[in-house]
Formats: C-alpha cells, structure tokens, sequence
C-alpha cells in the first residue's frame, strides 16, 4: 500500500468487493494536479440527511437499516 493515496487503496478495495451487494460499484480513479478523483455508484442520500430532514427514525427504519448492514456481509 505504500505510495498510494487513501482515495486510490478505496478504489482498489471497492474493485476488489464488487460482489458485495450494498457497495458502491468503483468506476475510475485518478489524479489531476494535486488531486485525486474517484467516480462511484449513487446510492441515495447519507444517512445523516435524511436524519437532518425528518429529526429522527422510527424504530421500524432503525430496524430495517440494522438488517440490511448485517445481511449485506
């Protein structure tokens, strides 16, 4: 792992798990300049702004996000 960048060792780790089910499918890395870009899947929102939007969850959503982490390994 020497060398690379944290952003080129998530790209090689999303390459590598690209039968997970749940994980953003990596499609590019590279470098411009100074910096480093990685083009992955949309998912939906972050979890911390449908929270920011609706103030809480209900205890069935906490339950379904809970299950849909375990059974995704």
């Amino acid at each position: 792992m020497e060398g690379r960048s944290f952003v080129e060792s998530e790209y090689q780790t999303l390459k590598e798990l690209v039968s997970i089910t749940g994980l953003p499918r990596a499609h590019w890395f590279g470098r411009e300049s100074n910096y480093d870009a990685l083009v992955i899947d949309l998912l939906g929102p972050p979890l911390h702004q449908l929270l920011q939007q609706h103030k809480t969850f209900c205890i069935s959503t906490i339950a379904y996000l809970a299950h849909q982490l375990v059974h995704s390994y």
